[in-house]
C-alpha cells in the first residue's frame, strides 16, 4: 500500500525556518524558498545555510537536554534508572507542571501541556451542576457567569490532573527532544551542534500530522498555500 503523503501549508513551514533564524542568527531573502515546491527542497536551503559551527564537532544537544532531565528527576528524588526510554508516567510523584514552572524560571522554553478533551467535558458539566443547583439567585448574571467559572474550574483540573496536564511526550527520551527543539540557540550557545537529523526533527515536530493513521511528513510532501 502506497504512502499517503502529508500536504503542509507554506506559513507553517516558514515559521519554522523563521525559528531556526532566531537560533543560528540567520537570515534569509524573502524569495528563498518562492521556488520551492516540496518541504525537502526547503530543509536542504535551510541546512545549506548553517555553518560548520553549528553543524560539526560539538555536543549533541539532545543528550544534553536529557541530562538536564535525569538531574531534575534527580533532585526531585527520583532514585531509579532513567532511559529514553522509560515512561514518565510510570515515575513515582512526576508532576510535569512542577517540572515545567522550574525550568521556565530558568529561561527555558517549555513544551505546551497537553489538555484531552475530557477536561473542559468536566468543567462544562461543573459548572452546569453549580448554576443549576449553587447560584440559581444570579438570575440573568448566570450567562455572564457561566463561561469564567468553566474556564477557572477546567484551568484547576488542567494543573492539578497530571495525565490531562502533562506534555505530548511519553518518555523521557520524547521530552527531552522537545525541550531540545524549543531551544536550540540556548544549546548552540551550551556547545551544542546540530545535524541534518536534528533538524529534521524540528520540522517534523512542528509540521508532522499528530494523527497516528495521518498522511507522513516526508520530504517529498508538498507545500500548499493557505491563500
Amino acid at each position: 500500500m502506497p504512502v499517503r503523503l502529508q500536504q503542509v501549508e507554506d506559513m507553517e513551514v516558514y515559521d519554522v525556518v523563521s525559528d531556526i533564524e532566531k537560533a543560528f542568527d540567520l537570515t534569509f531573502a524573502r524569495d528563498a524558498f518562492f521556488e520551492d515546491e516540496r518541504v525537502g527542497q526547503v530543509f536542504d536551503t535551510v541546512w545549506n545555510a548553517l555553518s560548520p559551527k553549528i553543524t560539526k564537532g560539538g555536543k549533541c544537544p539532545t543528550l544534553l537536554t536529557f541530562a538536564i532531565v535525569k538531574t531534575w528527576l534527580r533532585d526531585q528524588g527520583y532514585c531509579g534508572k532513567t532511559a529514553p526510554n522509560t515512561i514518565l508516567a510510570d515515575i513515582p510523584g512526576f508532576n510535569y507542571a512542577r517540572m515545567q514552572d522550574h525550568f521556565r524560571k530558568g529561561g527555558w522554553v517549555m513544551p505546551a501541556r497537553a489538555v484531552q478533551p475530557a477536561t473542559w467535558m468536566i468543567s462544562v458539566a461543573l459548572t452546569v451542576a453549580i448554576h443549576l443547583y449553587i447560584l440559581p439567585v444570579l438570575g440573568q448574571w448566570t450567562v455572564l457567569t457561566a463561561p469564567f467559572c468553566a474556564y477557572c474550574i477546567g484551568l484547576a483540573l488542567h494543573r492539578v490532573v497530571f495525565r490531562q496536564g502533562g506534555s505530548e511526550a511519553v518518555t523521557a527520551g520524547e521530552l527531552a527532544r522537545l525541550i531540545c527543539y524549543a531551544n536550540m540557540r540556548r544549546l548552540r550557545d551550551m556547545g551544542g551542534t546540530f545535524n541534518r537529523k536534528t533538524l529534521w526533527g524540528k520540522f517534523q515536530q512542528y509540521l508532522a500530522d499528530p494523527q497516528p493513521n495521518g498522511a507522513k511528513l516526508a520530504r517529498d510532501s508538498l507545500l500548499v498555500s493557505d491563500l
